[in-house]
């Protein structure tokens, strides 16, 4: 019974000694399921973002081609661009400089040519509100673009070039080391493009302050004259900053002399900047607001 015995007992010790040759090759296996989870985890989070950005560049492609089939939709049916009335960029090598601006803050590479080389004239925001229809991806901070903004600070949105048509996107979109502002426009065969009445009318004004019942009111005279389309209708507002776009805007006329006289809404006796706004109206239907800071005698 001694031997058998001892057999068991060996037996036993070399079965323990299996068992703890299995607890090594566990722990060594563990690390490595963990290193390979870990490299496959980065994998699969590198190809997301790839693919977030990759979906980036596909919505930004598919805004320009639902935003240029709108305008030449809207050309073809106003003779006009919609487009609010002040300039994002007046030249083509401005408007480049900031987009190279962009690429070198983003530190990586931007396309061969930024911009359309056939670009010309100015370049002006879009005016989204004016495209029936439109389901869009960027572009809504075009709400925000008024006679003081700054394409600086203003580049969520969509500009057109008056001459090309050519759509950009001026805050772009990162795809790997790259930044897209724009896409391949096919050829225009629309030529020239209409910005009618841009900068051509002249603005005079004299303006009092009239109290009425303890409440203050702006009179202002204008003399309102252009060297350019005439006008089918006007309307007007006045404003205590340069931003017009909640103001509420009444009709008025010219007389013959070109003349109109013009009174404000109530305003705060504490108000200490006066903004008067011109909205003109062609009889295409585009609009351009002309505006001026007032000086109350």
């Amino acid at each position: 019974s001694f031997p058998t015995n001892l057999c068991l007992e060996e037996g036993m010790i070399v079965k323990m000694k299996n068992k703890k040759g299995q607890r090594g090759i566990t722990l060594i296996a563990l690390s490595i399921t963990i290193l390979v989870l870990i490299i496959i985890s980065s994998i699969t989070i590198t190809t997301g973002i790839q693919k977030l950005e990759l979906k980036s560049i596909n919505n930004l492609e598919s805004d320009i081609d639902s935003l240029y089939a709108k305008v030449l939709e809207y050309y073809l049916k106003n003779e006009s661009l919609p487009i609010l009335v002040n300039q994002y960029m007046d030249s083509k090598e401005h408007f480049e400089a900031l987009l190279l601006q962009n690429v070198n803050a983003f530190s990586g590479e931007g396309p061969e040519d930024l911009v359309n080389p056939n670009d010309s004239g100015a370049y002006y925001v879009i005016d989204l509100s004016k495209l029936e229809g439109l389901i869009i991806n960027y572009g809504s901070n075009y709400k925000n673009w008024n006679m003081s903004s700054s394409s600086q600070d203003i580049q969520n949105i969509y500009v057109i070039n008056e001459t090309t048509l050519q759509i950009y996107y001026p805050q772009g979109i990162r795809y790997e080391d790259e930044i897209y502002f724009t896409k391949t426009m096919p050829e225009q065969e629309i030529t020239p493009i209409q910005t009618e009445g841009t900068n051509s009318w002249n603005l005079q004004t004299s303006t009092t302050k009239n109290t009425v019942s303890q409440e203050d009111y702006l009179i202002t005279n204008i003399t309102l004259t252009t060297t350019g389309t005439q006008a089918e209708k006007f309307q007007y507002a006045f404003g205590d900053s340069s931003d017009y776009q909640n103001l509420d805007f009444i009709p008025f006329e010219l007389d013959n002399s070109d003349n109109a006289n013009l009174q404000s809404r109530i305003f705060d006796a504490e108000t200490s900047e006066y903004w008067l706004f011109i909205k003109v109206i062609y009889e295409s239907g585009h609009e351009e607001i002309i505006s001026q800071q007032l000086t109350v005698n």
